[in-house]
């Protein structure tokens, strides 16, 4: 029987392909449609402005991004001879996503996790700027 993949992430995604990541990049893309200042400010206005939505609104709107990336760095690893080579070796999926594609997906997605956390601090400056977001005691 083959394994059951309940957990949706843009690793598992790209190294499984299928009706998961179709689900998974169409569903991103509507929301990379939608400009994420226009959105941001559509969502804040109609839930409020406190911190703990704020967070939400953020994470959500950069996870489009890092699943874009992600799923791109996976992809381009998942087609590399190491990855080939565990496959002949029979290895299940999981067994190659945490000890091939993860440790060699690492050094980029560290690069774009730090980006976005300064475009964050940017993000939050705009929303304060046009009073949605943090705003001083």
């Amino acid at each position: 029987m083959p394994p059951r993949h309940n957990q949706h992430n843009p690793i598992l995604a790209a190294t499984v392909r299928g009706w998961l990541d179709q689900v998974l990049s169409r569903s991103f893309d509507v929301i990379m449609a939608i400009p994420t200042l226009i959105f941001a400010l559509m969502i804040l206005s109609v839930l409020g402005t406190e911190v703990y939505v704020l967070i939400l609104v953020i994470a959500l709107l950069d996870s489009t991004r890092v699943f874009r990336i992600s799923r791109a760095i996976a992809m381009d690893v998942e087609i590399m001879e190491l990855i080939e080579v565990s496959k002949l070796r029979a290895e299940g999926l999981w067994w190659i996503i945490r000890r091939e594609i993860l440790p060699n997906s690492f050094p980029p997605l560290e690069a774009e996790f730090g980006l976005r956390f300064c475009f964050v601090f940017l993000f939050v400056a705009a929303l304060s700027f046009l009073g949605l977001g943090i705003q001083p005691p």
